[in-house]
């Protein structure tokens, strides 16, 4: 069992969300060394029905960030292109 803690080794926030980045050893199948980076995107908010705090995240491998940047776009897209058409009719 691996009882070493990892930290992240570099964290950003913007709001309510925040990303932390990891670094950890890994080993291919040939057998060489390599470092793994990971980023843990997270939403905090206070629940209005419980004043609790909430936090929501996920955890992606930093070649994964180009799809997350294109969905995130085009969802955001989509939602202006919708609100324009709604304020024209």
């Amino acid at each position: 069992m691996n009882d070493k803690i990892n930290y992240p080794v570099a964290e950003f926030k913007s709001g309510k969300f925040s990303s932390a980045v990891f670094e950890a050893t890994k080993q291919s199948r040939d057998g060489r060394d390599y470092t793994q980076k990971s980023i843990r995107l997270q939403k905090s908010y206070l629940d209005p029905g419980t004043g609790q705090w909430v936090n929501q995240s996920i955890t992606i491998f930093a070649e994964e960030i180009g799809d997350l940047e294109s969905v995130a776009r085009n969802a955001r897209d989509h939602c202006r292109l919708k609100t324009k058409l709604n304020e024209n009719e």
